[in-house]
């Protein structure tokens, strides 16, 4: 039993297509931001494990575990 409230359906307004592709265009943009930053930020993990990779095997007694 549906009930008829008066209302139309979202799809059926002229402006919908409009609105859908926007969202899906910020959405993929979103997205787009999120790679971005994740991959600086790996970038960034990985320089920093080399560079405590090598304060290792150079002289493990003076390792500054620190970030700067």
């Amino acid at each position: 039993m549906k009930q008829d409230s008066g209302k139309r359906a979202l799809e059926k307004y002229r402006i919908f297509p409009f609105i859908a592709w926007g969202l899906i265009f910020g959405f993929a943009f979103f997205v787009y931001n999120l790679t971005i930053n994740l991959e600086a930020a790996t970038s960034e993990l990985g320089q920093r494990t080399t560079t405590l990779e090598q304060q290792i095997s150079a002289d493990p007694e003076t390792v500054n575990f620190e970030t700067n």
